[in-house]
This record gives structure tokens, C-alpha cells and sequence, in this order.
């Protein structure tokens, strides 16, 4: 069974969450990537804390 934090997830939410993290696998050595994903964990963490 999937953890309880997926369940509360919005599809698009987890659209975004894959492509940023397959253009990091795609590309390790692009900044973009890593700050996009980077960037858009923290803002979902502090959304899911709050």
C-alpha cells in the first residue's frame, strides 16, 4: 500500500514531481534541473508542514 502522504497528493502535483526528477537523472549536470527539483521540494515540503 502507498504511504498516506500520496493519497493527498494532486495528480498534477505529482506530474511536476516526475518530470523535474527525470530532467536530473536526463541531465546530472545541469543546475537547472537540480534547482528546479530542489526548489520545488521545499516548497512542497513547507506546503505539506503547514
Amino acid at each position: 500500500s502507498e504511504p498516506f502522504v500520496r493519497k493527498n497528493i494532486l495528480l498534477d502535483k505529482l506530474l511536476i514531481e516526475k518530470l523535474l526528477n527525470f530532467s536530473t537523472l536526463k541531465y546530472p549536470n545541469l543546475a537547472k534541473s537540480w534547482f528546479r527539483f530542489a526548489a520545488w521540494a521545499y516548497l512542497w515540503g513547507r506546503e505539506l508542514l503547514a
